[in-house]
């Protein structure tokens, strides 16, 4: 009748196709370089920025952009005016430094707006503070 035979089954040719699999895969994978800002926290109170000899811009819980100069009162501006009130500020007061002091419910998006508006005028240097 039937007669029973032992079935080997080999698994050679299963692992060669796995690690060619594995070479496959390790070969083709790209890296995601992450896109990120570099901060300094400066712990140094000696490092601190006067309001008087820098450009102030503060960013309310209803965002509201107010910025003040100098002497100048605060006065509200819209988004797009960012960059030339920058550049009427720059031709008023000699510094190189934005102090940027936004509300921690403002989003994010309009906090780097405002800083690619800064970028934009000159190479400033920003220092960004956060209100709670």
């Amino acid at each position: 009748m039937y007669r029973e035979t032992d079935a080997d089954v080999d698994m050679t040719p299963m692992l060669d196709i796995v690690f060619i699999l594995l070479i496959f895969f390790i070969v083709t994978t790209s890296f995601v370089k992450e896109l990120a800002i570099e901060v300094n926290k400066s712990e140094n109170n000696s490092a601190k920025v006067s309001v008087n000899s820098a450009i102030y811009i503060e960013i309310t819980a209803q965002e509201q952009i107010w910025l003040r100069y100098g002497n100048k009162p605060k006065r509200l501006i819209d988004l797009e005016r960012v960059e030339a009130n920058i550049e009427r500020a720059l031709a008023e007061v000699d510094t190189q430094n934005v102090i940027i002091k936004a509300d921690a419910q403002v989003k994010h998006k309009l906090v780097f707006s405002v800083m690619d508006h800064i970028k934009a005028t000159s190479n400033l240097k920003i220092n960004i503070m956060s209100v709670d």
